[in-house]
């Protein structure tokens, strides 16, 4: 790769997948060795959503705050300089402070405050996604809304995971589906 530039979502695509599948050296040694090939104007964002993506997924299995902290702080310092940015950010943002809510069993009204700022954004930025992915992310929010609030409501439970598990499986727009239908299952 030597003098060849790699794109930012590229870039972050190969660290996000080594992360995924829990090789967590792999992507430290690859987003070190290959930052500088990142082209120039989309270098400092890529790597930080690289980075934050390492910290999530690692966090994930090590079920550890500091990794979810890490996570965090990285995406809150990115500067949305497309729409690319956008909704790949945000959406990993809300994963995050789902999860910490999890490990914390608090702050629920912080990550519905987040998914209505979110929700916000994204109507201010319709026209430029178009309606399909609009809808795409705009469901992901409806829908950790509602999975947090039967988490917190245990009287609706059974009857809201059903409800919501169907809702989940019938949209035909939904960003983050298999996520979403595992949180849901650790409900049970």
């Amino acid at each position: 790769m030597k003098n060849e530039q790699i794109k930012g979502n590229t870039f972050i695509n190969i660290a996000s997948t080594a992360a995924f599948c829990q090789n967590y050296e792999w992507a430290y040694t690859f987003i070190q060795t290959h930052k500088d090939t990142i082209v120039k104007q989309e270098r400092k964002d890529a790597l930080k959503l690289a980075q934050a993506y390492v910290y999530y997924h690692k966090a994930i299995q090590s079920k550890k705050k500091s990794d979810f902290n890490e996570a965090i702080n990285y995406l809150i310092g990115i500067q949305f300089k497309g729409i690319f940015y956008f909704y790949r950010v945000n959406i990993l943002l809300l994963r995050a402070y789902y999860e910490y809510l999890i490990l914390n069993n608090n702050d629920y009204f912080f990550v519905l405050g987040q998914i209505t700022v979110f929700e916000q954004q994204l109507k201010r930025k319709k026209q430029l996604l178009g309606a399909s992915k609009y809808q795409l992310f705009a469901n992901f929010a409806i829908i950790l809304r509602n999975l947090i609030v039967i988490r917190e409501k245990k009287y609706i439970k059974d009857n809201g995971i059903k409800d919501l598990k169907k809702k989940i499986f019938k949209q035909k727009h939904l960003f983050a589906r298999e996520w979403l239908l595992s949180k849901l299952g650790e409900l049970n």
